[in-house]
């Protein structure tokens, strides 16, 4: 058997300038488009900037479906249960490396879509962005916390310890992804102690590949997009449970 939870909202966000009038994208939203973008930017050759996507489900109902007994508790007995974020490729993917890694990370700090979409002009600031998880004209910005973000100390807060993120490695194939969240969100739906945020994933180029720049062999190059809840197509981003009755 299986069952999809659809998201309640989602985005991308990026660290850099638009490449052609320079704006900066750091304080952008796109939280209406609808393709999510993960990116690697390159400027005569050298990393310019990167992009990751935010993407938030409701899992209440999922919790209550494993309460009364409708589904199993996630990756227990004999039922094998999973649970898997799935984004779909959208059409424009290239200049991707053979073999990559994404993860999924739990974010740990409540956030906005917002109305913006990348080809607004002027851009639109409402909503998370790079810098900002919140951000509403007439009221206070608030930033994402630095304390957990690793490279450059820029980004937004999320989850990097053992156990609290899925990944999936890439070789040759599409970039359609399938990552198993099945630990991360049994911790979540038991969090009794409040350890274990549910304010969505985080999904990047995993580790040192994010950042990763310099000769051909070791290099990662990404340019990927995919659909987001927004397409008017049936490829919208899903948390799928299955399990083996």
């Amino acid at each position: 058997m299986h069952t999809f939870y659809f998201p309640k909202k989602d985005t991308w966000i990026s660290s850099g300038s638009n490449l052609t009038t320079g704006v900066s994208q750091r304080d952008q939203n796109f939280g209406q488009d609808e393709i999510l973008e993960l990116k690697k930017f390159y400027h005569n050759t050298s990393l310019n900037h990167i992009t990751r996507v935010l993407v938030d489900f409701d899992i209440n109902p999922l919790s209550q479906s494993i309460a009364e007994g409708d589904i199993p508790i996630l990756g227990t007995g004999t039922s094998n249960s999973r649970a898997f974020i799935k984004l779909y490729e959208a059409e424009g993917n290239k200049d991707n490396s053979s073999e990559y890694i994404i993860s999924a990370h739990m974010i740990s700090a409540s956030w906005d879509e917002g109305t913006g979409k990348v080809i607004d002009n002027p851009k639109v600031t409402d909503g998370c962005s790079w810098d900002f998880r919140q951000n509403k004209p007439g009221s206070t910005s608030i930033r994402w916390s630095n304390n957990s973000v690793g490279k450059n100390n820029d980004g937004q807060d999320y989850i990097t310890g053992s156990g609290m993120f899925g990944t999936q490695s890439f070789s040759y194939e599409s970039p359609d992804v399938n990552i198993d969240m099945t630990v991360p969100l049994l911790l979540q739906i038991y969090n009794n102690n409040n350890m274990y945020p549910t304010d969505g994933y985080l999904l990047r180029f995993s580790g040192s590949q994010e950042h990763a720049s310099g000769s051909d062999d070791v290099i990662t190059y990404g340019d990927l997009k995919f659909f987001s809840r927004n397409t008017n197509t049936i490829y919208a981003p899903k948390l799928e449970v299955k399990w083996d009755d």
